[in-house]
């Protein structure tokens, strides 16, 4: 019955194993830890395949990861193993959300209500949906409907939605009030700090969703998409631990020693990458989307005048049934060689305080490429012209082995010259072990990259796996694949193609 609690009987006959790592899960999830908390999640589905619980759980991390399509696929699988389970349904709107797939959300968001018309957050995504799609009347009907359920004030994110859909009705000063209320509740700086800013644009007169309704309805998700230009490392300032001073060249010879012994040990490795290219519309309207895997092969190498190179190539695994990707990224491999001790003195960096990164208490950096006309540390080729860029960004480096844990950058400037706006990167380094040689080392896993490239926004999510390790003095061979598609270091190339 609709708004009853109901439990599939399978979900009460979860095996005590299956239940223990779903635990371990948890406990890694509020530590942080999201690659434990998947491994840990894996095995609860794997001793018991109807775990619903443990599907939608692990949904959420593949989603948080940028991994969409992985995500859209576990929380389909609890869909279909209990197709009563309310938080499935709302995994699905939420995937469906942030890939702008507004009738999706709808359809995911009318199913949960169908089961429970009392969710609060089914009927935002209700809203958030048929405000996108252009149905005000329904969006504004079930914003009041969510509004109405949140009598304790727990959720103030309905606030911001209903907030927004008077804005596109051009009730601005319904809209003022709301925003006002969403002040009042809510606890996310971020959030907090663009409803102020809008709410200052409207009491000047300025209704900025309205001015941007050219094109298409922008999107006024729980994702906050609009606007679409992402937010660059110093925008989004991240807070530190402990403010301690920092033992700053002393971390940098621990960081600058890890990256050396990459380049003595990694002269070439293989893997698998799964590149997710998306494109968006100028006002975050999903236009596009293809996933394909490459064999994927990187180089080092030092050039006569000492200066290092990072070669790529990618070879298609498969003839692809949709349009390539309309850009290639600069050199992911060559990302941690900015602590390398040839190219270190080309940044200013800071150290910004003690933080916590995959559960290990990590040294947060922040870091500027120098003016230099004559170099740089990477630049974009388009029809054989170089255009070189200065970056900037965020490092966090392990405090107990000096490895670089995560890295942010973004460029110091746009490109006007190439109409290129922004590029923002976000990197996951991981171990990889090479048993054979026996030894390991981090290395990049999971690339999420925004660019913003002549009016338009592309989302690019580079994952890898399969590693495989060739070192100069064997006799292993490698198969030599496409040419280069970029070069990395200090003369990094990368292609963004119309």
């Amino acid at each position: 019955m609709p708004g009853s609690i109901s439990i599939a009987v399978e979900q009460l006959q979860v095996s005590t194993k299956a239940r223990r790592e779903y635990q371990k899960a948890c406990s890694a999830l509020t530590k942080k830890k999201t690659m434990d908390a998947e491994q840990h999640l894996r095995k609860a589905v794997q001793e018991y395949p109807k775990y619903s619980a443990a599907w939608v759980t692990l949904g959420q991390v593949l989603a948080d990861e940028h991994r969409p399509e992985d995500a859209k696929n576990v929380c389909s699988k609890a869909a279909t193993t209990d197709p009563i389970y309310v938080p499935a349904h709302l995994c699905l709107a939420e995937i469906a959300s942030r890939s702008h797939e507004w009738r999706e959300e709808l359809q995911y968001s009318n199913r949960a209500l169908e089961l429970d018309p009392t969710s609060i957050l089914a009927y935002e995504y209700h809203a958030a949906a048929n405000a996108n799609l252009g149905n005000l009347d329904g969006a504004e009907r079930s914003g009041l409907r969510a509004i109405e359920l949140n009598r304790s004030n727990h959720q103030p994110g309905v606030y911001f939605l209903l907030a927004r859909i008077y804005q596109l009705k051009g009730d601005v000063a319904r809209a003022k009030e709301l925003f006002l209320q969403y002040l009042k509740y809510s606890r996310d700086p971020q959030r907090a700090a663009l409803a102020k800013q809008i709410l200052a644009k409207l009491e000047n007169g300025q209704n900025e969703v309205m001015e941007t309704e050219s094109e298409t309805s922008p999107d006024i998700s729980g994702n906050l998409a609009w606007p679409w230009e992402p937010a660059d490392t110093d925008e989004t300032f991240s807070a530190v631990v402990d403010h301690a001073p920092c033992p700053l060249p002393h971390i940098l010879d621990g960081v600058g020693q890890r990256a050396a012994e990459l380049v003595e040990n990694l002269q070439r490795f293989t893997a698998t990458e799964k590149i997710e290219h998306t494109e968006f519309g100028k006002n975050g309207k999903h236009r596009s989307s293809t996933s394909e895997l490459f064999s994927y092969v990187a180089e080092i190498e030092e050039n006569p005048s000492g200066e290092l190179l990072v070669n790529e190539y990618r070879t298609a695994k498969s003839q692809s049934q949709s349009d390539p990707p309309r850009l290639v990224e600069n050199a992911t491999a060559a990302s941690g060689l900015i602590f390398h001790p040839k190219m270190i003195g080309d940044f200013e960096i800071h150290c910004e305080g003690q933080t916590d990164v995959q559960g290990m208490p990590a040294w947060q950096l922040r870091f500027e490429e120098r003016p230099n006309p004559s170099k740089s540390f990477s630049e974009f080729r388009i029809n054989g012209r170089g255009y070189t860029v200065r970056l900037k960004g965020r490092a966090w480096i392990s405090a107990d082995n000096y490895q670089v844990l995560r890295l942010q950058r973004d460029l110091v400037a746009p490109v006007p010259e190439i109409n290129l706006q922004f590029e923002h990167s976000d990197i996951a380094f991981a171990p990889v072990e090479f048993a054979k040689h026996r030894f390991s080392l981090w290395l990049p896993k999971i690339v999420s990259m925004d660019i913003g490239y002549r009016g338009h926004h592309y989302q690019r999510v580079h994952s890898f796996s399969h590693f495989q390790l060739f070192l100069v003095d064997t006799e292993e061979k490698v198969k030599e694949p496409a040419p280069p598609t970029s070069k990395s270091g200090l003369t990094s190339n990368s292609n963004p193609v119309p």
